[in-house]
Formats: C-alpha cells, structure tokens, sequence
C-alpha cells in the first residue's frame, strides 16, 4: 500500500475516533443535564383559554432522529477529511519524495564514477603486470632490459599515483571546506602561468583579486584550468588568464568544441580525444566544478567559435 494512502487512511480513522469521541460526550453531557419544557395553548382570538405548564427535571427532550443526524454528519465530514488528508499527504510527502529522488540520484552518479574510476586504473594495473611478467619470463633479460622495463614501471607508478591523488581532491571538494582563508588569485594564477611551456604564447592580465577559501584547494582549481587550456591547445596556441575583482577567467585556442559537449566536458572521466600517454584521466575540470561549488562559486563555460574554451570562475568576494 503507497505511504499517502497509509497516511490518508491513518488521518481518516484518527478523525473517525475523534468525532465519535465528541458525539459520545455531547450525548453524556445532555443526558446527565436537567431540562425544563414548557408549553401554552392559545385560542384563535389570541386569548388564553387553556394553559398548561409541563416541567421535566432530568429527563432530556431529544428527538428520535438525534444520533440519525449526527451520524450523518459524521459520515459527511468523515468523506471530507478524508479528501484533505489525501492533499495533506501529498504536501507532506512531496518534500521527501524530492529528496528521495536526489539520493537515488547521487547514489547512481557515485555508482558511475566508481565504476570509471575502476576502469582507469584497470589500464595501469594491467600494463603493470604486463611489464613484471615480461621481465620475469624472458631468459635473455639484461641489466639494460631491466632499467628500462623499471623506468616503464616508474612511469605507470607515476600515472596511477595521479590519478589517486586527482580522486582524493576531488573527494575532498565534495566533502565541503575545512579551513577559510584570504587568497589573491591574482598571486596563485602566477605562480602557475610560471610552468607554462615556451612553445605557446601566455598573456596575463592579473590584478589584484582577493577571495576567501582554502588556499590549496583554490590553487589546485587555478592549475586544473591553466593544465586544461594548454594540453588542450594547438601548435603555437595561446593561452589567456585574466584576474578581477573576485573573478577569474581563462582562455585557450583549441579544437572547435560543439556547444552540446561543453557541459560533459565537466563529468568525471570525459575527455575530447583519448589516447594512451596523454597523462590526463578526464577529471581536472570535474575537480574544477567540485572546487568551485565548495566555496559557492559561479562557474560559466563557453565554447568559442574560432575553437578553445573560455571558463570564468566567480567566487565570493573576500571580506
């Protein structure tokens, strides 16, 4: 049986034991109640020619069809709570039918990135094993072999290691802020654009820009989109950072993007082109996202039609 019929059902019979309660008192209380009744005869000129005087003490003058009516009318407002209880139920319920959906929704999406998260490391692992049986099983081994069969494993190490490391921040953003503090974007976005490789041109245009949040987390936001904007970039591209206010914005040239994908751009594990050696596993702007929604940023993606994003990230001003 459906909860809002339960509770319709639930609301019908306490309404049901309420009002027979009430009637039983009514009753009780008229029953154990003296009443006087008096009655005269007039003539048809208006002048008393028989009178007669009747008192009755205790005995209530009730007519037959007293209970008759009251059960009727409680029949009546039995259909009517009835009725309202239903609409109370749905008011009350829709709240946590609402809420229900969000965890099934969340579960589900935790359920899918648990499951991709397994799948990427699968690749690692598996080259992994590959590399130890290769050089367990091949008898003409040499120390060179080895070296570079170590310095393969070092690399798969080093894959796996970030990808643990990109799962735990964004573990972390989505568990909310721990510490707050006064951060100038301006300053981290320029300790970031120091590591930019030469072969693309870097114009930053960075002004003072002082937001509150966690330090780390934030520098870890600002290195995510500035990774974005250069590995997702063409030969000689360019790449623009930009800080004002409590708002910062950065540009890249790029592949055009169909505006349709944008928004996938930011679920976990989704990525334009995968290859093997990329060294990317599609969640630094889902830790982006997760960043910014922890310190109750706004985040606005646009697709440029020459090709490349342009992503604005902006926080709350700092006090």
């Amino acid at each position: 049986m459906a909860v809002r019929l339960r509770l319709t059902i639930l609301y019908g019979v306490l309404f049901l034991f309420s009002g027979g309660a009430l009637l039983v008192v009514t009753y009780s209380l008229v029953t154990h109640s003296g009443t006087t009744v008096t009655r005269s005869g007039l003539s048809n000129s208006g002048t008393s020619t028989s009178g007669f005087t009747e008192t009755l003490h205790g005995q209530p003058v009730i007519g037959p069809d007293l209970f008759l009516r009251s059960g009727l009318a409680l029949a009546i407002m039995l259909a009517v709570s009835l009725v309202v209880g239903w609409f109370l139920a749905g008011r009350v319920l829709r709240p946590l039918h609402v809420m229900t959906r969000r965890l099934e929704t969340a579960l589900d999406s935790h359920k899918r990135f648990v499951a991709n998260a397994a799948h990427e490391l699968r690749t690692p692992l598996t080259w992994e094993h590959a590399l130890l049986e290769e050089a367990v099983l091949d008898p003409g081994a040499t120390v060179e072999t080895y070296r570079r069969q170590f310095a393969e494993l070092m690399l798969v190490s080093e894959q796996k290691a970030r990808l643990l490391e990109s799962l735990l921040v964004l573990a972390t953003s989505e568990r909310g802020l721990d510490r707050r503090e006064h951060v100038d974007l301006a300053a981290l976005t320029a300790d970031v654009l120091r590591a930019a490789p030469p072969d693309l041109t870097v114009a930053a245009e960075l002004r003072p820009a002082a937001v509150t949040g966690d330090p780390a987390l934030i520098g870890r936001l600002i290195a995510n989109l500035v990774d974005n904007a250069i590995s997702y970039n063409v030969p000689g591209g360019r790449v623009e950072a930009r800080t004002e206010g409590s708002t910062l914005t950065v540009t890249n040239a790029g592949p055009v993007i169909p505006p349709a994908m944008v928004d996938r751009l930011f679920h976990p594990f989704q990525r334009l082109a995968r290859t093997a050696d990329d060294r990317h596993h599609g969640l630094g702007l889902s830790i982006v996202q997760a960043i910014a929604a922890a310190h109750s940023a706004d985040l606005a993606v646009h697709a440029r039609p020459e090709g490349g994003l342009t992503i604005r990230v902006h926080f709350v001003p700092g006090v």
